[in-house]
């Protein structure tokens, strides 16, 4: 199920294409600030369409580009270096050549991309793209300093395999990365949770009984990742506390655990810098007394009838032990679903829980239904959706909150 969330809706980003061969990721990364609402515009650098065709550009966005100095389409307007400048809330220079880089770094303007950047005064991304060769040349590092120390922020480039063949630095951000960069920007700038500070959980811990086996269940981190995901999109700075072994979300802090020890512990040393706590992890109620060094052997497992029992100990109860100014947890049950996850948020002293009824596929699928409860007794009740768009509409509760 794809999500219907459009973090950059009612933005406008300058996407400015210069000539690179990697000017062919410019589309793929049009095309998902697209899909996440974003107006993009598109100027390019004087020989950009040879490596990418401006009709792709204007099919992908709905926006004529701005291609050629001269004889631009008449809807662009007498002056479409300044009217374009004027509508970006951020110009994005993606791929960047060095020869753009020097450019822009001189203020020279002799085409739609150099003439748009002059023209344009607010915050800017340089996604350089080159061979290794003219990345370490110590102009293009000049360059590079002189466009930082006017506002500029350089994303990459990285290491990596080059159009020549080579493997070396000056290989261009993929179109996710450079997207998610753009996203968080305008999560800093206006979003809701600009200034927060959130501690997200996820995973099911793992409660060793030995260096192979140990006590789990079937959480598969997914919500809290996409809870994470959220809450950077929209303007928060994140610790993502997590003992799945998904992939880290972009420019998130991560901290791994595996036992509902461990989660304690980061959770107490995270509990004086953040203002808000969302326990999506399924920590495990108990785990067994004694974790052996060594693998059992099924031998020393067994007893004779065949049979084994595990000492196990209560584990601590982490939400209701931490301080945080503001605390949401999970309650995920198989009955009762209301009533259970009411007792647990009086018990737990929480500001909302997300209630699961999990006998409907919620484990590590890409969606998932809940229903939200608060102290008064209010009640949200959220049809099935993508976990992200889920992730959504319980941070959006957060703002009738004490964070």
């Amino acid at each position: 199920m794809k999500s219907k969330i459009k973090p950059l809706s009612d933005k406008t980003v300058i996407l400015g294409i210069s000539a690179s061969i990697a000017a062919y990721k410019a589309p793929a990364l049009s095309r998902l600030l697209t899909k996440a609402g974003c107006s993009v515009e598109t100027c390019f650098s004087e020989n950009a369409e040879h490596f990418i065709g401006a009709e792709t550009l204007r099919g992908l966005t709905g926006n004529i580009p701005y291609a050629k100095t001269y004889g631009s389409h008449e809807s662009l307007g007498a002056e479409p270096h300044l009217s374009l400048a004027e509508r970006g809330g951020l110009f994005v220079v993606c791929p960047a050549s060095a020869s753009t880089i020097a450019k822009l770094s001189q203020g020279l303007s002799n085409d739609p991309l150099s003439l748009t950047y002059l023209s344009y005064t607010g915050p800017s991304f340089i996604v350089p793209s080159m061979a290794t060769e003219m990345w370490e040349n110590s102009q293009t590092k000049e360059n590079c300093e002189n466009l930082k120390s006017k506002g500029a922020t350089l994303l990459g480039p990285v290491s990596g395999p080059l159009a020549s063949g080579k493997d070396g630095f000056g290989r261009m951000l993929e179109p996710t990365e450079v997207y998610n960069a753009i996203v968080e920007h305008f999560g800093r700038v206006d979003g809701f949770l600009k200034g927060k500070s959130i501690v997200i959980t996820a995973g099911g811990t793992k409660e060793r009984i030995d260096p192979v086996r140990y006590i789990s269940n079937d959480s598969s981190g997914k919500m809290g990742h996409a809870l994470a995901e959220v809450a950077r999109d929209f303007g928060a700075e994140v610790l993502l506390i997590s003992s799945s072994d998904l992939e880290t979300p972009s420019n998130i802090k991560r901290q791994q655990v595996e036992s509902a020890s461990e989660m304690h512990s980061a959770l107490e040393a995270a509990q004086s810098q953040a203002d808000i706590l969302i326990m999506a992890a399924a920590v495990a109620d108990f785990r067994p007394t004694e974790n052996a060094s060594h693998k059992i052997k099924k031998s020393d497992f067994l007893s004779k009838d065949s049979s084994r029992s595990i000492s196990i100990v209560e584990n601590a109860d982490i939400v209701a032990s931490v301080t945080f100014p503001t605390k949401i947890a999970f309650a995920a049950e198989t009955e009762d679903l209301v009533d259970k996850a009411t007792s647990k948020l009086k018990r737990k002293n929480l500001d909302m829980i997300v209630a699961n009824d999990v006998t409907k596929g919620v484990f590590g699928s890409e969606t998932n239904s809940a229903t939200l409860i608060f102290p008064d007794g209010t009640q949200n009740e959220l049809p099935k959706m993508s976990k992200y768009d889920l992730a959504y509409y319980i941070l959006r509760s957060l703002k009738d909150l004490k964070a």
